[in-house]
């Protein structure tokens, strides 16, 4: 599968946003998991289409922003490494990779207008639904995931709602 931007001047930009922390959220809550076993991911089509992204002209507004990034420079790593983390509770702002962390900024906060800790919600909510869907594999058949504490519908509903505020 290939994403054809319909405003070709944002197609960078539209691959940087894909690689903020939102769509990682987008693809724990929405992909299905094969056999229901909690093992990887089954991102098709349908899937992919279904992949909340600010509105094209919003992004071309913040392209000087996030055009400099040096994310796509390196190579992307776990979830866990990325964020700095493996459990809701040890996540915080300051241990973010900084280039994801601005990047995320940019993103989450400027564009969908998330505050810190609303931005906060969603670092733990996908620390926590990669990890219970790993133990979740590793148990073959605890259907129940932790989310310790976290509202992940109501952050999903929030997030939601401000990308269609926004568009």
């Amino acid at each position: 599968m290939c994403i054809n931007p319909k405003v070709k001047e944002i197609g960078k930009i539209l691959v940087l946003t894909l690689n903020s922390t939102l769509t990682p959220l987008c693809l724990e809550l929405f992909s299905r998991q094969p056999g229901g076993g909690g093992g990887p991911l089954d991102i098709d089509v349908y899937v992919a289409a279904d992949i909340l992204l600010p509105k094209s002209n919003l992004l071309a507004k913040y392209k000087e922003k996030i055009i400099d990034s040096p994310l796509l420079g390196r190579t992307i790593e776990n979830i866990f490494m990325e964020i700095g983390a493996t459990s809701p509770e040890e996540v915080s702002l300051d241990k973010i990779k900084p280039d994801r962390r601005a990047l995320d900024k940019i993103v989450m906060g400027e564009i969908l207008g998330l505050t810190d800790e609303e931005q906060l919600e969603v670092y733990q909510a996908v620390v926590d639904l990669v990890k219970s869907r790993i133990e979740k594999a590793r148990s073959f058949g605890d259907k129940k995931k932790t989310k310790e504490g976290i509202d992940v519908d109501a952050l999903k509903n929030v997030i939601i709602e401000k990308i269609k505020k926004e568009s």
